[in-house]
């Protein structure tokens, strides 16, 4: 993918309060997405993941443009939402909004981590995840792994 590189940290690590403890000693690798906008008006990327709603520590499971999301709510804060993903490895998604003053969305962003996922499987996430985020902000910048 143009303008992407790969840096996997290589396992095992030890993660006492991780929602995924049995994971992590497998490799993980994460991408990332973000968008700034000097304007607000952008769509809320929890909302558009059509998470909002989820709970910590209960089942849910959501279809958005070809992303199976199923899993379970991993935390929940002010204009972020954190979940499991089963299809992931399993893995997280960490989801964002950047409010302005007024409460408008002025930035956004995705974090996407895997465990487990080869460089095959990881780049078809990626792409995946970009084809998501493209269609919806239109000219932001892809994927940072």
């Amino acid at each position: 993918m143009p303008g992407t590189t790969t840096s996997p940290k290589a396992g095992p690590r030890s993660c006492s309060s991780c929602a995924l403890r049995s994971r992590c000693t497998q490799k993980e690798r994460v991408a990332r997405f973000f968008l700034n906008a000097d304007g607000g008006g952008l769509d809320s990327v929890p909302s558009a993941l059509r998470l909002p709603g989820v709970a910590v520590g209960v089942s849910y499971s959501a279809d958005v443009n070809g992303l199976a999301l199923r899993g379970q709510g991993w935390f929940l804060a002010d204009h972020q939402t954190g979940v499991t993903v089963e299809s992931l490895g399993p893995g997280l998604v960490v989801a964002a909004d950047k409010p302005d003053g007024s409460g408008a969305s002025k930035g956004a962003m995705v974090i996407v981590t895997t465990y487990g996922q080869d460089d095959a499987a990881f780049a078809r996430t990626v792409g995946q995840w970009e084809d998501w985020w493209q269609a919806h902000y239109p000219g932001a910048v892809g994927a940072q792994t």
